[in-house]
């Protein structure tokens, strides 16, 4: 029998930012490493009433149990983007957005997965976006307030159709969740490489103006989002200090020293049905 636990810590085992869940942080039930971890390989293993697997819901300050992850019962919800909104509903008019990502002046990281860039200022985990979502090289789309409380569990995902008229720019997605006051705190985010988006060992240039599908991985998280609040999805293409900038010339960093802007072009509507797809806990 094979038994998880995931604990709300950041990296090197640290307590991530917020009130003490009913355990310490990162730390399983007791009864998942006394009763099962202890017992002798072939010694079978009783019932001791304790779950497969253990998660901690960032924002309720709540530990659940599940037979597996994501959790069976979570169920696929997409949101499409349409004109400035996040919508359940899949537009039916085709629309753009644009904005040019320079790597001479990219957009600062704000908290996330950021680590050990010697900077003790820059602050990791989920902060406040607010700072930098009034850039013209960050895009924003914005759901209609929820009714109730809805809790994601689960890998999150974003499948993007885009274009640029660089051979090479990076697409960086954030979700946040926007309290009713306005406040913009970040959920997860992802990032990729575009000449990787067929894999790292199948590099492609990209075609100038050509519209592509990719898919970002936000990565998995256990989150509630707060009846009242909306969700907002942040698109930009820098990340920095905690993603190497692109330089959007095709060639590798190490060689260059000069990076060039890319106009970079977020399709969305029937024809391309831009889409954030989540994991979401019945209500």
């Amino acid at each position: 029998m094979q038994l998880s636990g995931r604990g709300r810590t950041r990296h090197g085992g640290r307590p991530a930012p917020g009130p003490s869940g009913p355990r310490c942080p990162g730390r399983a039930d007791p009864r998942l490493s006394g009763r099962h971890l202890k017992a002798a390989p072939e010694t079978k293993v009783p019932e001791s009433g304790a779950p497969r697997l253990q998660y901690y819901v960032l924002n309720s300050d709540t530990w659940r149990n599940a037979e597996d992850w994501p959790p069976p019962e979570a169920q696929p919800l997409p949101l499409y983007l349409d004109g400035e909104r996040l919508t359940r509903q899949s537009p039916v008019r085709d629309a753009t957005r644009s904005f040019t990502s320079d790597p001479m002046h990219p957009v600062p990281t704000l908290g996330g997965a950021i680590c050990c860039t010697g900077e003790p200022d820059l602050r990791d985990g989920p902060l406040f976006q607010n700072a930098v979502e009034g850039r013209g090289d960050l895009l924003i789309w914005t759901s209609d307030p929820l009714e109730r409380a809805m809790t994601i569990a689960g890998p999150i995902t974003a499948q993007v159709f885009v274009s640029t008229d660089a051979p090479d720019s990076d697409l960086i997605v954030r979700l946040t969740d926007v309290d009713p006051q306005g406040k913009s705190l970040m959920i997860q985010e992802g990032a990729l490489r575009l000449r990787y988006r067929g894999g790292f060992d199948q590099p492609e240039p990209m075609r100038a103006g050509q519209v592509t599908e990719v898919t970002v991985d936000l990565r998995d998280i256990a989150w509630t989002l707060a009846a009242g609040h909306r969700l907002r999805l942040n698109i930009a293409g820098t990340s920095f200090p905690r993603l190497e900038r692109n330089l959007n010339t095709g060639s590798a960093n190490y060689a260059e020293s000069q990076g060039r802007p890319a106009r970079m072009t977020v399709h969305s509507g029937l024809s391309h049905p831009t889409r954030l797809l989540l994991s979401v806990l019945p209500e």
